[in-house]
């Protein structure tokens, strides 16, 4: 390492010991404080769809059938998702996460 990085790593150093436990000014931070900031939530989307993931109540149970019957048949649902018509994607030979 030449002496101009390490003069170069020293003013930074300098720079973050002088910086911490110091107050930062937030750009944001009064909006956030009057509670007149604005999230992406806060702006609806039209035919926004929304997921819902079941799992099984039994830790260490057998999946032997799932009926998905009631919940296609409920008002607004798009699709009910199983191991039956979920996408496959290549594992690579990884083995899977779940």
């Amino acid at each position: 390492m030449s002496d101009t990085n390490q003069d170069a790593n020293h003013d930074t150093n300098h720079d973050t010991k002088r910086l911490i436990g110091q107050p930062v000014d937030r750009i944001d931070g009064m909006l956030k404080v009057t509670g007149s900031a604005s999230y992406a939530s806060d702006f609806p989307e039209a035919r926004l769809a929304h997921a819902v993931i079941v799992t099984s109540t039994i830790s260490s149970g057998t999946i032997t059938s799932i009926d998905t019957r009631r919940a296609q048949a409920m008002p607004g649902v798009l699709l009910v998702m199983t191991w039956q018509n979920a996408m496959r994607l290549p594992n690579n030979g990884q083995t899977p996460l779940a």
